[in-house]
Formats: structure tokens, C-alpha cells, sequence
């Protein structure tokens, strides 16, 4: 999906989410979706210029920049889906980024 066109506003981040792992370390067995971490990890492709303060009306930066892989957890976002791999999330729902 072409995200081109798409510019994140204040604080959102556009992020696309790489594949889940489904095979454990030793790469025998199948884990069930059902068993799968519950987070997301994903890249950044676009950010927003971040939110404004209320009292001083300086701009807070989303602390991520387009390229970087970060980790979300699942059940502790509201995102909005673009599509099946791609979707908006607010900076402050990021966990963190993956070194």
C-alpha cells in the first residue's frame, strides 16, 4: 500500500507492522496465534511534529523518527487501521525502540 501521500498530525505515528514470528528459537514448533505475543513490532514510515503542550504551547516530539523498528503492545493502544499491515498510533502507546 502506497502510504506516500499520508502525513501524520501532532502526535500520531504511522507504522507498519513486520511479520509475526511463528516458529520458536530452536525453529521446530508452530506456536498457535492464540500463544503469540501480545504486542506489535513495527517500522516507522511517518511521524507526525508532535503534540502541543496545553500551558506552554511548545511542541512535545514523538521520540521516534521514520526507519526506526519499535515495539507496541497490543492490548494497550487505541490504533486506527490504514490497512492489514499499516496503522496510526499515538507516540505515547510505543514501548520502545528496538536497538
Amino acid at each position: 500500500m502506497d502510504t506516500s501521500n499520508i502525513r501524520p498530525l501532532n502526535d500520531h505515528v504511522l507504522i507498519e507492522r513486520l511479520a509475526a514470528h511463528t516458529v520458536n528459537p530452536g525453529g521446530v514448533l508452530h506456536i498457535p496465534d492464540k500463544g503469540q505475543d501480545e504486542r506489535i513490532e513495527g517500522t516507522v514510515i511517518a511521524t507526525g511534529p508532535g503534540k502541543v503542550h496545553e500551558r506552554t504551547g511548545k511542541r512535545i516530539p514523538t521520540g521516534v523518527e521514520p526507519g526506526d523498528v519499535v515495539v507496541i503492545n497490543r492490548f494497550g493502544s487505541q490504533s486506527v487501521p490504514w490497512s492489514k499491515s499499516v496503522l496510526f498510533i499515538r507516540a505515547e502507546h510505543i514501548a520502545g525502540v528496538v536497538q
